[in-house]
């Protein structure tokens, strides 16, 4: 199940992707870190440059402060193969001031909904 990259990172790669951020390694053996609040940051799959662990720090420093709306919210795949923000807890889907639930086309713009609302 692992990704393939350092066993110092893997723990924090799962623990980006449980809080909705992405993680991806590069075809030039990098690493790309999109965090739930949007920002993107790159590393090598290696840990030892002091680079790499100052980016470390800063993805840790930023799951840390991530706010209560987005560890509450996650983004699914619907029946009908468009993307609905959930509940975490129930896994019901979040419903707009009308009642309905927001569907969108991409996994991305979903997250970027999310980042918006809250």
């Amino acid at each position: 199940m692992g990704l393939g990259i350092n066993k110092d990172l893997e723990p924090l790669a799962r623990r980006v992707k449980r809080m909705g951020g992405t993680v991806e390694i590069t075809r030039r053996n990098h690493v790309r870190w999109v965090l739930p609040d949007g920002t993107v940051l790159r590393t090598g799959l290696t840990m030892h440059d002091t680079t790499a662990r100052q980016r470390i720090r800063a993805i840790e420093s930023a799951l840390s402060r991530g706010d209560a709306a987005a560890l509450s919210q996650l983004v699914q795949l619907g029946d009908d193969g468009k993307y609905v923000i959930v509940d975490a807890r129930s896994l019901k889907p979040v419903r707009n001031a009308n009642g309905y639930s927001s569907t969108f086309g991409t996994e991305a713009a979903a997250r970027r909904h999310m980042r918006n609302a809250s």
